[in-house]
C-alpha cells in the first residue's frame, strides 16, 4: 500500500515529519495496520473502487493534523487512533462520515483534546444517519420542539390516541431538506447515543417571533388533525352499526341457530363531531433540545 502517501497535503507535513517524525510515522504505521492490510487483500476491482476514498481519507487526516500547533502535537494515542481507523474502513465512502473519522483520528495527536477525545466517539459516528449529521449542525444553536398529544375518549369502551414527540419547526425541516418524521426519529437516535437531551424552557431567539409563528402551520399539527378526522370517520362507522345488527350462525344439537348482535356504543356522535376542535390537540411548546456534555465534547473533537 505504498501508493497511499502524504504528498498531497503539501509542505506542512514535511515540516512535521522533520520536527516530530514519530507523529507522522505513528499515524502511517497504524493506518497501514488498520487499512493497508485490508486493502491489500481486496480484489483488483474492489481496490479500484476504494483507492480514491482511502487516499482522500488519509489526506483528510493530515489536513487536520497540520492545523494543530506544533507545540501541541504528541505521539498518537493508539487507544483513540487504532479503533478510529479500524472502524473507518466501512464508512469512508461517505464524505461527511469520513471527515468525522479524520478529525477523530487527528485528535489522537493533539494534546489539547486529551480531556475531550474518547474511543466511544467511533461508535457514535458509526451510528449517524445523513439526517443526524445535518441536524447536529442545527442543534449548535438549540432547537425548540413540541410534543403533540391527541386523545379522544367518549366512552369507557372507546379511546383513540395519537402521539408525536420531538416535532421541530418547519423551517428547520426545510433548511436540512428532511421531513418532520425523519427529524423526530433523528432526535430519538441522538438522544439514544447520549449526545442530545431534551430540556424544558423557551429559547430567546425563537421567542422573538410572535405567537409561535414557527409552529403555526406546522405539517405535524396538520397531520394530527387529519388523524382526528380519520378516527371520527372510523368511530362514525362503528356507531352506524349500532342500528344495523349483524348476524352470526352456529349449530347447537344439530340445529341451526341465528344470533343477532348490536353495537354497544351509545354516546352522541353528532354532538362529538360538532364539538371536537382544537381541544383535541395538545401541544407542549416549552421544550427544546441541546447537546449534553458528551455531545459538546463530540462536537469539539469530530465536528468543529
Amino acid at each position: 500500500m505504498d501508493e497511499f502517501n502524504i504528498t498531497a497535503v503539501g509542505e506542512s507535513i514535511k515540516e512535521i515529519r522533520k520536527a516530530l517524525p514519530s507523529v507522522v510515522k505513528g499515524i502511517d504505521d497504524i493506518f497501514y495496520l488498520a487499512l493497508g492490510q485490508w486493502f491489500d487483500v481486496l480484489s483488483e476491482k474492489q481496490k479500484i473502487k476504494h483507492k480514491k476514498s482511502l487516499e482522500d481519507f488519509k489526506k483528510n487526516i493530515y489536513e487536520e493534523v497540520v492545523k494543530i500547533p506544533k507545540e501541541n502535537l504528541k505521539e498518537p494515542d493508539i487507544s483513540i487512533l487504532g479503533p478510529t481507523l479500524d472502524a473507518s474502513k466501512f464508512y469512508i465512502e461517505n464524505s461527511e462520515l469520513r471527515n468525522m473519522f479524520a478529525k477523530a483520528a487527528a485528535s489522537s495527536v493533539d494534546n489539547r483534546l486529551d480531556n475531550y477525545s474518547r474511543s466511544a466517539f467511533v461508535e457514535i459516528i458509526k451510528q449517524l444517519s445523513p439526517t443526524d449529521i445535518k441536524l447536529i449542525y442545527e442543534i449548535k444553536n438549540k432547537i425548540p420542539i413540541i410534543d403533540i398529544r391527541i386523545t379522544i375518549q367518549n366512552d369507557p369502551k372507546f379511546r383513540a390516541e395519537y402521539f408525536k414527540d420531538n416535532v421541530v419547526p418547519d423551517l428547520i425541516c426545510e433548511k436540512i431538506k428532511c421531513s418532520y418524521k425523519e427529524v423526530s426519529s433523528s432526535i430519538d437516535n441522538l438522544i439514544r447515543l447520549g449526545i442530545v437531551t431534551r430540556k424544558n424552557g423557551e429559547i430567546t431567539q425563537w421567542l422573538l417571533m410572535k405567537d409561535r409563528e414557527w409552529f403555526r402551520n406546522n405539517k405535524a399539527i396538520s397531520d394530527a388533525y387529519n388523524k382526528i378526522n380519520d378516527e371520527k370517520l372510523r368511530l362514525k362507522h362503528q356507531i352506524d352499526l349500532r342500528d344495523h345488527p349483524y348476524e352470526t350462525i352456529e349449530y347447537k344439537d344439530g340445529k341451526k341457530v341465528v344470533n343477532k348482535h348490536f353495537n354497544i356504543y351509545s354516546f352522541d356522535l353528532d354532538k362529538e363531531l360538532s364539538e371536537n376542535s382544537k381541544k383535541d390537540v395538545s401541544c407542549d411548546y416549552n421544550k427544546f433540545i441541546e447537546f449534553t456534555s458528551l455531545g459538546k465534547d463530540f462536537i469539539t473533537v469530530c465536528v468543529d
